[in-house]
């Protein structure tokens, strides 16, 4: 089966693993969307892209998020928002779970609470028991937990969250369950694997006839104008959307 990156690969054969999604040009447009995204950028220093600890991240937790150093988008973003409620839905080996929790814990304020199927979901799958040792190896247990759940039920026993992040095989059909179902509970931010024409074109989208992303985040900035929506087009593509008053200056 071809690699994951393949299309990426296709499409920019000049941002290759190991370079920062931060000189792409899509983080610009990202930072130019809102001046709180621009602190974000402002915040991408020296502390928050450690590659010292970014390699130390990626062997406890492999993730295709480490290609391109995402591990610093997710420090910066909690860094400069500092959501009390963190939710994620689709942890796998926790590469971002720990990231967040991390940096809860350098701030002294808030949690996260990560859901997935684990052993139980039938395609590529993590243990619950080695994802909750590295939340205590790490010392990160009274930041973050996770739960054995089918991510659909989450949402129904969810009030309000301030920062979702959401990586379940994600297709134009998640992504459209994701802001019907929880666009009105989340307060700033919500990050969701995926989003650029490359990704859409990754062998198993095709393979199976998954709907579109890029298709299905247009008709959501048409029907959700209160959420601004720009993407990040390095491997493997986050979206980021962000509700404009959740984001409003502190």
């Amino acid at each position: 089966m071809p690699g994951l990156r393949e299309s990426f690969d296709r499409e920019r054969p000049d941002f290759p693993p190991g370079t920062p999604f931060w000189i792409d040009p899509s983080f610009a447009r990202l930072a130019a969307c809102h001046p709180r995204l621009q602190e974000v950028a402002r915040h991408l220093d020296t502390r928050a892209v450690d590659a010292k600890g970014a390699a130390g991240l990626a062997a406890e937790a492999p993730s295709s998020y480490g290609d391109h150093r995402y591990e610093a988008l997710f420090r910066a973003l909690i860094s400069v928002l500092r959501p009390r409620r963190c939710v994620e839905l689709g942890v796998l080996h926790g590469f971002s779970l720990l990231t967040i929790a991390r940096t809860l814990q350098e701030s002294g304020l808030g949690r996260v609470d990560g859901y997935d199927l684990f052993e139980q979901y039938p395609y590529t799958n993590a243990s619950y028991a080695s994802v909750t040792e590295r939340l205590k190896r790490t010392g990160l247990s009274a930041r973050a937990a996770v739960h054995r759940a089918e991510a659909r039920e989450v949402a129904s026993w969810t009030d309000e969250v301030d920062f979702l992040h959401v990586d379940l095989s994600n297709d134009g059909e998640v992504y459209r369950w994701v802001f019907s179902q929880w666009s009105e509970k989340v307060t700033q931010i919500i990050l969701l694997e995926g989003g650029s024409v490359a990704r859409d074109r990754v062998d198993w989208m095709r393979r199976y006839g998954k709907s579109s992303i890029a298709a299905a985040i247009e008709e959501i900035r048409a029907s959700r104008p209160e959420w601004t929506i720009a993407v990040l087009d390095p491997y493997p593509s986050i979206t980021v959307a962000f509700r404009q008053v959740g984001l409003a200056a502190t």
